[in-house]
């Protein structure tokens, strides 16, 4: 089995992800404070029970082997709300991205050098911190003797069937020289696609209910419609949650408070 570090992964999401891809954690390093480390820590029932975590200053960090590094370390240097903000913390020399540095030193010291390098961004970091990228690479390199092809991916969540319009961008380092594919997703669903079937439905009620109105085709390719002809309810009743019993008052015209 693949095995990988979570290297400043905050709340985990990347690293769920790399579990759910088949790849098995073994250890994850935050600086000093481990943010978001409480939260993967808590869910080891899904990441797994056995890796390590630190939660150290980088130079304190003793990393153990592992096939791949994925990282996502802070991205404000290159991310529009830095311009915005504060011009001198923005770019290249910006001083937040000495986390960045802080990746390639590490994986320079793990047992064996990672087969395996990802780093997550914003999409600037592709454009204005592309010389950057490049000196991480080179980095890297010097401090493992290994030869790393470097490949750019950018990606949009929403393109991936995510539910926001997310642009990224991976720095994938990678001793393995491999292509990249684009893979064909097909249309992209409309909101009438994904959910118009419930419109008919009665809004009043949270328990289980039987469709009125049948599936679109984007529905009944990607396999999310119950077989038993029933929509799945929720497990809160209206009557135990106040925020939700005020709305259906209001959606049954009782405004008088």
């Amino acid at each position: 089995m693949v095995t990988f570090i979570d290297h400043q992964g905050f709340a985990g999401g990347f690293t769920l992800g790399g579990v759910q891809a088949g790849m098995k954690l073994v250890a994850k390093y935050e600086e000093e404070g481990g943010f978001g480390a409480a939260n993967c820590d808590n869910n080891r029932h899904l990441l797994g029970m056995d890796w390590k975590l630190q939660c150290a200053k980088p130079t304190d960090w003793d990393p153990v082997h592992a096939d791949v590094v994925l990282a996502n370390p802070p991205c404000s240097g290159f991310s529009s709300m830095s311009w915005g903000v504060n011009r001198k913390s923005y770019g290249i020399k910006a001083k937040v991205n000495q986390c960045m540095w802080n990746l390639m030193d590490f994986a320079g010291r793990m047992p064996t050098a990672p087969k395996v390098l990802v780093m997550e961004s914003v999409q600037a970091a592709a454009v204005t911190g592309l010389p950057l990228m490049r000196d991480l690479r080179a980095r890297l390199e010097e401090l493992t003797g290994e030869r790393y092809w470097m490949y750019h991916v950018l990606q949009n969540n929403g393109a991936l069937g995510g539910a926001s319009l997310r642009r990224r961008y991976f720095l994938v380092l990678s001793r393995i020289p491999f292509g990249v594919e684009t893979p064909d997703y097909g249309p992209a669903a409309t909101l009438r696609d994904a959910i118009g079937d419930l419109e008919p439905l009665d809004y009043r009620t949270m328990g289980r209910q039987k469709y009125k109105a049948p599936p679109s085709d984007w529905l009944v390719k990607n396999n999310m419609v119950n077989l038993d002809g029933w929509v799945d309810g929720h497990c809160v009743a209206p009557e135990t949650n106040q925020v939700v019993k005020r709305i259906l008052d209001l959606l049954d015209g009782d405004t008088d408070d």
